[in-house]
């Protein structure tokens, strides 16, 4: 099983968006909060191991925090 191609980044959160009043900005920040607020209550190595199969541009995307930093 190959991984999927990647997608643009405003293309990634089609579903979030009608929750985020249709703007992809909007749904991405949401997404970066609750992985924010998940990685803060479970330990280290579950949030790793949820990043490990993402691509990059994913992985900096939904773990910059909701302050949208790119470490």
């Amino acid at each position: 099983m190959s991984a999927p191609a990647a997608t643009p980044t405003s293309d990634r959160f089609p579903a979030g968006a009608p929750t985020a009043g249709d703007d992809p900005a909007k749904a991405a920040h949401e997404a970066r909060c609750v992985v924010e607020v998940v990685g803060g209550a479970v330990q280290g190595g579950v949030v790793d191991k949820v990043r490990r199969p993402l691509d990059d541009e994913l992985a900096q995307l939904l773990f910059a925090g909701s302050t949208g930093r790119i470490t």
